[in-house]
């Protein structure tokens, strides 16, 4: 499990709480960690048995014995909690843990949380488990890759934000609506956004808004292939000199026919008069096609549609809904530039070529002269589509 949060969520109470779950399962070894041991002392292990912020110890006192020297906590009528930093000469090689709880996951290395995946086998614990607590981090992470990308079934990602947690006093909120741009991303709403090489630079706040559904709007979709990468869908809509994305659709080992299904209530949803897909997947068009849907070749240049897309995102003229369109934004977050190239790195791109496609295709329908299917009114001389 991945407890995903910003600065201010309660991450350290999450792991407490969750280390204690499974500590009271008589029998049970938990192991309570952080990189470094200081660490772990000043804020993990001061959560648990001490309280913070005005708060109560999460473990009272009188529920358990603490061996210092040890660094064992057990519980009365429970298991055992030994806590410990990865900095430290930790002799994990013998234990029989249930769980293993990290707070501040970002920081641990692949082959440590390898280490102790390697080290649940204690039978007592019938739900053996990693609980990872961590701020976001960029999205080549490997915590990013294995809960987000991946998405395995015995997996689960829990994200929160600064938001959700009631206990933070407005002096602190005021500190953190300072935050802007890629920080605010990350450190206030709790995403997993790079700091370097993004591809798209505009402004959150403008660009991520919830509106209405555009009924009458000219409406294409953007799709992308993939079988084992996802096949991802992007509507994009267009009225009175605005471009709104009201939903995205992405998933992996889809048969064509549930593609096609999936597309044909996108269109019936929205009244999709287009969709523009990834001109290698000629099957795929070929099907959409047959069944009614109106499936042509998208645009792929790359550059020139990246340019496209920045112009209509920089400008804040592209909105996109942040709860209808999760997978875009997700996208967004990871979508970046090859070091020292003008051409994005090809992992977590395809939900940002499918909306490249979408907005390729309304330029595109202008210029063949639909301008008329889009929703009136219209200032006179306004120009329809800027590229």
């Amino acid at each position: 499990m991945l407890l995903s949060g910003s600065f201010g969520s309660g991450k350290s109470y999450a792991i407490c709480l969750k280390a204690l779950q499974h500590a009271v399962i008589p029998g049970n070894l938990v192991f309570l960690c952080r990189k470094t041991f200081a660490d772990l002392r000043h804020t993990t292990l001061r959560v648990l048995l001490k309280g913070e912020g005005g708060e109560p110890p999460m473990l009272p006192p009188e529920a358990y014995e603490h061996n210092k020297s040890e660094h064992i906590i057990s519980l009365h009528k429970g298991g055992d909690i030994i806590y410990g930093g990865f900095d430290q000469e930790l002799k994990l090689g013998s234990l029989n843990l249930g769980a293993a709880m990290i707070d501040e996951g970002v920081e641990i290395g692949i082959d440590e949380y390898t280490m102790l995946l390697g080290r649940l086998r204690n039978p007592a614990d019938p739900h053996p488990q990693i609980c990872v607590a961590t701020n976001p981090g960029p999205p080549t992470h490997y915590l990013y890759e294995r809960f987000f990308d991946e998405q395995a079934p015995d997996r689960e990602a829990i994200l929160s934000s600064s938001a959700d947690n009631p206990f933070l006093p407005d002096s602190y909120r005021v500190i953190l609506d300072g935050f802007t741009g890629e920080h605010r991303a990350r450190f206030v709403e709790g995403r997993w956004v790079a700091f370097e090489g993004l591809v798209y630079k505009f402004d959150r706040e403008a660009v991520f808004q919830q509106r209405p559904t555009w009924a009458g709007a000219l409406t294409v979709a953007g799709v992308d292939e993939g079988y084992t990468n996802p096949f991802s869908v992007v509507v994009v809509q267009y009225m009175n000199g605005e471009m709104y994305v009201p939903e995205s659709f992405s998933d992996t080992e889809m048969l064509e026919s549930r593609k096609v299904a999936e597309c044909r209530r996108l269109a019936d949803k929205y009244t999709i008069s287009t969709f523009c897909v990834d001109p290698s997947a000629a099957d795929l068009i070929a099907s959409m096609q047959n069944s009614g849907l109106n499936a042509v070749d998208a645009d792929n240049a790359v550059f020139d549609g990246i340019a496209r897309v920045q112009e209509w995102l920089g400008t804040g003229r592209l909105i996109i809904s942040p709860t209808g369109a999760i997978s875009l934004v997700r996208g967004l977050d990871s979508y970046l530039w090859k070091p020292g190239k003008d051409e994005p790195v090809k992992k977590n791109d395809h939900e940002a070529d499918a909306l490249r496609y979408g907005v390729g295709g309304l330029i595109a329908a202008a210029s063949a002269g639909v301008e008329d299917q889009i929703y009136e009114p219209m200032l006179a001389g306004e120009v329809v589509f800027g590229v």
